[in-house]
């Protein structure tokens, strides 16, 4: 027996469960081990313990200690099998069975069961949240979803099915009688058999069916069902039903099919495409307009490929993007004038309307257009009458005057008889008889072409001595002026051809003189080029190309117009009648070529002429790089290099103005920007032959803007020449930029004699040219007084001049920069920075330091190297210690400098111009700018009676000459410069304009 009774217990202490034994009639209690483990100490209980001293051991472990308090009653009291769930304070959750039973002998015995039902409880809680979010998921869908499950009376459903069939869940059940499902949907459907028979055949097969039902509320319904193994539910299967309403898309089919029937019909051709363009749709007036005989030769071609679009007033071509992008935002859209392409490759001018349609399952745009052909040809007609009528008053205003210049320099002449200035008056008046023999040869030669008589004579010629005497020509004409002329011409063109020699040279010179007339500062560059289409017969390339004020884009189509010239006010003075264009690009297509022409307002044009010429004499004409050698100033430099580009890149603006001095003796293309981010993106549009890179810049510094250069994938990036910019010329820096990706390296303030090391180490000798000493810069440059030198406190003036090539304006100029710049750093420097805002406190120090030294103020420079140490350490200290001063110092000098600088501008200054002086020159303004010669006449006789000053008087007189002379151009900007602002600021800010393009890329000379 006692063998047995530890049997017993071997094997109750090998359940999982705690159990718990109390009888009335033994002391001790009986549990298992597991039950030991939930409640230690269990063994102090006793059966007729107290319900308190109960309470008081299991509230240890219980959470809902009443509960259990109640079940434990409840079996005493009834002797029944209980049960609970207790939580413990361990986290577990217990399931609690008991119940009193009689044993063989007749003693009543407690059994309490405890088991473990935590990871059941929280699989149960996970289950019901997977349950509501499918729950939710479905309900949110936009199409009504079913779904029954074999063995399962309970069907599934979201709420758009309740939408559908309100009372599915009492009428639907898996396995239910076809009769009654029958009659639940025919409540709703009317062809409620078509439901019933797409039942029947997803259980039947098993697959997907698809079915259109109709609501008895009008709604049509694309059901769609399939059946799916349902593994997960003991081996059941699921049936899936989708319902989506598709009345609109079925009425939009049906109004589509309506609307296409009544377009059909129209007289107005109408075209129908895609989104990406591709043409779904064209009526039969559409074939017609366009010379097709059926529809299927447009059909599914891209709708790019017959039109194009340009909008009345400020012209726009349209990129099929930007035509989707109009339309979007508003759906209606009218282009005044489109071009359609026929089916033999002729215009069809045409308004067009589009509008963007929605209807349908897809958005498309419909697009209607009327021909404009009739309307386009009176138009050109009436604007061909008002171009000759203008000619007309222009052509004579043009005549009248050289003619004035011709009478007034004559008189000059008869003046100045006998003294030096007399050969000056006779040479203008052969430049004016010659303007006029222009003119009058332009209208022969117009007449000639539109009576179809313009005969092209061909000969034998040299080809290097046609381009010698255009690009002489146009040298001579470029003296007066600050441009540099370049010249690519190539050796390889034949040097003997056959053709009209006087032509060619026509349409070069025109191209040319119209650059040089349109370019105020800057360059023109003119290439030649030749490329054979047959054994005897070559094509001629002429690409002229300057940085001038360029040609508006809704100018552009009509450049080529006869007597057409574009924004009037602005070329006020520029001589011509507007026909050298058209008559060059007749000249072109007699033989069997063109001009075309790129061009962005304010940044200048690219013209390149094409023609055929006969080739007499295959032998290459050579090099003739010499001809086009412009005039160049001295400079004490060891070599020029104008085809080289650099670019600069300094936070400091100041900075990047020095340096652009120092570089403007070598003639280089220079370009700026003020950050290494900037740079960066620079250099990833295009190479440079050098690159000086200040250290310290905010956003990204010298190193990380050198390190993402040589990441990148061109090869130039790895290999271009990067030069490190630095005020901290101190041990160990050069091997840090070298390890960085640098090349070399030069310290702030930049010495001449080291640049011009650099430089010539760097830049690639094959476009490295001797500096001769009649090319030496300097000749002309505007240098410091003789007089003694300004003394501004804290400022060595002498360095600052010489370190700006011994300029004085562009020491001014320096001084100027560096005010603004410092000055808008002044918040910066106000307050001891916090330690989070030290890094940009550092970069505007350094970038001090160096500006500082580069207009002669040393002794602030070596106090702002001081702070920069301080701020690299993190020392707060000094930088509280030295700021305030620092601050004190550098607004003082600020202040000085903006004092001298006013005091430099205005000191040759003497007198003002009075009320009436301002009223009498802003009337020869006008007139001036109207080019009405009476009135100017008159204006300048109502100035000449006035009292005036010794300046004054002397710039009148100026003034009076430039008038009777007939060169209204430079007497309007004599009256400018008397009056202050106006055209000369205009001119100005668009020749800037115009050499900037947002990236400041010029040819850099002595201007």
């Amino acid at each position: 027996m006692n063998k047995h009774k530890q049997f017993l217990n071997a094997i109750l202490d090998a359940s999982l469960d705690g159990i718990i034994a109390l009888s009335e009639a033994s002391e001790v209690p009986y549990a298992t081990s597991t039950y030991s483990t939930w409640f230690p100490g269990w063994e102090k209980l006793r059966y007729k313990d107290t319900i308190y001293i109960v309470r008081d051991f299991y509230s240890k472990y219980v959470v809902n200690i009443d509960t259990l308090i109640d079940l434990i009653a409840a079996v005493r009291l009834t002797q029944e099998l209980r049960e609970e769930k207790i939580y413990m304070k361990s986290g577990r959750i217990l399931h609690i069975f008991g119940k009193t039973v009689k044993t063989s002998d007749g003693y009543e015995t407690e059994v309490w069961v405890h088991r473990d039902i935590t990871e059941q409880c929280r699989k149960d809680e996970q289950l019901q949240l997977r349950l509501q979010l499918i729950t939710a998921v479905l309900n949110a869908s936009n199409d009504a979803i079913f779904t029954i499950v074999e063995g399962i009376e309970e069907p599934l459903a979201n709420a758009k099915y309740s939408l559908f069939f309100p009372g599915w869940e009492k009428a639907l059940r898996y396995g239910q009688p076809l009769k009654e499902v029958e009659d639940f949907f025919s409540q709703y459907l009317v062809d409620w058999e078509e439901h019933v028979a797409l039942v029947a055949a997803v259980r039947e097969t098993g697959q997907q069916h698809r079915t259109v039902i109709h609501h008895k509320d009008g709604r049509i319904i694309d059901m769609s069902g399939k059946m799916v193994d349902a593994e997960f539910i003991r081996g059941g299967t699921l049936e899936i039903y989708t319902l989506k309403d598709i009345t609109e898309e079925v009425r939009s089919r049906q109004k589509m099919r309506a609307m296409q029937l009544t377009v059909d019909n129209l007289s107005e051709p109408v075209v129908w495409c895609d989104l990406q363009g591709k043409i779904t749709y064209v009526n039969p007036a559409v074939c017609a307009a366009l010379g097709y005989d059926e529809t299927a030769e447009i059909l599914g071609k891209s709708i790019q490929r017959f039109y194009e679009t340009q909008q009345t007033g400020d012209t726009v071509s349209y990129t099929w993007s930007a035509t989707l992008a109009a339309l979007r935002a508003d759906t209606h859209i009218k282009f005044d004038h489109a071009t359609f392409i026929k089916k033999d490759g002729t215009p069809l001018h045409c308004t067009i309307l589009i509008d963007y349609i929605t209807q349908g399952s897809e958005p498309f745009l419909a697009m209607c257009f009327h021909d404009l052909s009739e309307h386009i040809q009176r138009l050109k007609a009436e604007r061909a009458a008002e171009a000759k009528s203008e000619f007309l008053a222009r052509t004579s205003h043009e005549i009248r005057t050289p003619m004035n210049a011709i009478i007034g320099l004559s008189e000059l002449a008869r003046r100045e008889y006998g003294k030096p200035k007399a050969l000056e008056y006779i040479m203008g008046i052969k430049s004016a008889g010659a303007s006029l023999l222009a003119i009058i040869n332009d209208i022969l030669d117009l007449a000639k072409i539109e009576s179809g008589n313009l005969p092209i004579l061909p000969a034998v010629y040299e080809t290097a001595s046609l381009l010698n005497d255009a690009l002489s020509v146009i040298r001579a004409r470029m003296m007066e002026t600050p441009l540099e002329l370049i010249a690519d011409i190539s050796p390889d063109i034949p040097g003997h051809m056959i053709g009209d020699e006087r032509r060619v040279r026509q349409i070069l010179l025109n191209l040319l003189s119209n650059a040089v007339k349109y370019t105020h500062r800057g360059f023109v560059k003119v290439s030649a080029s030749g490329e054979f289409v047959s054994e005897d017969t070559i094509r001629l390339a002429f690409t002229v190309e300057d940085s001038g004020i360029g040609i508006k884009s809704e100018d552009v189509p009509k450049l080529f117009e006869a007597f057409r010239r574009f924004d009037e006010k602005r070329n006020i003075g520029i001589e011509g009648t507007g026909l050298g264009l058209a008559i060059a690009q007749s000249l072109c297509k007699a033989m069997c070529g063109e001009i075309t022409v790129r061009s962005e307002y304010g940044k200048g044009s690219v013209f390149t002429a094409t023609l055929l010429q006969t080739v007499n004499d295959r032998t290459p004409m050579g090099d003739i790089a010499g001809i086009a050698a412009a005039r160049v100033e001295t400079q004490c430099v060891t070599f020029i290099a104008p085809e080289a580009e650099v670019l600069v890149v300094d936070d400091f603006p100041s900075n990047l103005l020095v340096a652009e001095g120092l570089l403007m003796p070598y003639r280089m293309r220079v370009s700026t920007c003020l950050n290494g981010r900037e740079a960066a993106a620079r250099v990833r549009e295009r190479p440079f032959d050098l690159v000086l890179m200040d250290h310290m810049m905010p956003e990204m510094d010298g190193v990380e803007a050198t390190r993402a250069i040589r990441a990148m994938d061109a090869e130039y990036c790895r290999t271009m020449p990067i030069i490190a910019l630095t005020a901290n010329a101190v041990a160990g820096m050069r091997e840090m930029f070298l390890a960085n990706g640098f090349n070399d390296f030069l310290s702030k303030p930049i010495e001449t004699s080291k640049l011009d090391m650099v430089l010539k180490k760097w830049i690639p000798a094959d476009k490295q040219r001797n500096a001769s000493e009649d090319e030496a810069y300097g000749a002309d440059v505007a240098v410091a007084p003789e007089t003694a030198l300004p003394d501004i406190a804290g400022l060595d003036v002498a360095a600052g001049i010489g370190r700006m090539g011994d300029s004085f304006d562009r020491y001014l100029d320096l001084l100027e920069v560096f005010r603004r710049d410092a000055e808008a750093g002044f918040a910066l420097l106000d307050t001891t920075p916090a330690t989070s805002s030290l890094r940009p406190f550092t970069t505007l120090v350094h970038a001090l330091k160096s500006a500082l030294s580069n207009i002669g103020a040393g002794a602030l420079s070596q106090t702002a190297a001081l702070l920069e140490k301080a701020s690299r350490e993190g020392d707060l200290t000094a930088l509280c210690a030295g700021l305030p001063a620092f601050r004190e110092e550098l607004a003082a000098l600020t202040s000085r400098i903006g004092a001298f600088t006013a005091a430099a501008r205005s000191a040759d200054e003497e007198g003002q111009v009075t009320p009436e002086m301002r009223q009498a020159l802003a009337r020869l303004r006008e007139a001036l700018e109207a080019g009405d010669v009476d009135a100017t006449d008159a204006a300048l006789a109502r100035l000449q009676a006035l009292p005036l000053s010794g300046k004054y008087s002397g710039a009148v007189s100026e003034i009076a000459d430039y008038i009777l002379t007939a060169d209204f151009l430079k007497a309007l900007e004599a009256v400018t410069a008397v009056s202050g602002g106006g055209i000369e600021a205009e001119r100005s800010e668009s020749d800037d304009h115009a050499l900037d393009g947002g990236e400041k890329s010029v040819y850099i000379k002595n201007c």
